[in-house]
C-alpha cells in the first residue's frame, strides 16, 4: 500500500469522532426526555453512518484498489475513492464544525450564549465563505 493511503486512513478519526458525538447526543436526548423522541433515533442513525458506513466504504475502496479485487471496475472504484477523499479531507471542516456544535449543545445556553455560540457561528460562516471563495468550481459542492 502506498504511503498516502495510510494518511487517508488516519483522517478517518474525524468522521468516527463525529459519529461518537452523535451517539452521545442521542444518549443525552433519551436521558433528558422520559420517552424515546424521534430526534434520538435520527442522532443514532447519523452516528451509525459516520461511525460505521463512511469508514467501511472508504476502507473497502482502498483495499479493492490496492489489491485489484475488481479489475473490470477500477474506474468506478477510483472515482468512488476520489470522492471519498474529497468528502473526508475537503469536507472535514464541516464535520468538525458539527462535532463542536454537538459538544457545545451540552453547555447550558444561559451561561455561554454570547461567549460560545456567537463566535462559533461567526467562525462557521467565515470558513464557509472562505472555502466557497477559494475552492475550484468543481469542488464547491463539498463546502455546502
Amino acid at each position: 500500500m502506498e504511503g498516502y493511503r495510510y494518511q487517508e486512513l488516519v483522517y478517518l478519526v474525524v468522521p468516527i469522532s463525529l459519529g461518537m458525538e452523535f451517539f452521545m447526543a442521542a444518549k443525552r436526548e433519551k436521558a433528558t426526555d422520559g420517552s424515546r423522541p424521534l430526534g434520538a433515533y435520527i442522532l443514532d442513525l447519523c452516528g451509525l453512518i459516520f461511525t460505521a458506513v463512511v469508514p467501511a466504504l472508504f476502507v473497502f475502496t482502498i483495499v479493492c484498489i490496492e489489491t485489484e479485487a475488481f479489475p473490470f471496475r477500477m474506474d468506478t472504484l477510483a472515482r468512488f475513492d476520489r470522492y471519498g477523499v474529497m468528502f473526508l479531507f475537503l469536507g472535514a471542516w464541516w464535520q468538525v464544525y458539527i462535532w463542536a456544535a454537538l459538544r457545545a449543545r451540552r453547555i447550558p445556553p444561559e451561561q455561554y450564549l454570547k461567549k460560545l455560540w456567537v463566535p462559533f457561528l461567526v467562525a462557521g460562516v467565515y470558513i464557509s465563505l472562505l472555502i466557497l471563495w477559494v475552492s475550484p468550481w468543481g469542488l464547491k459542492w463539498v463546502s455546502i
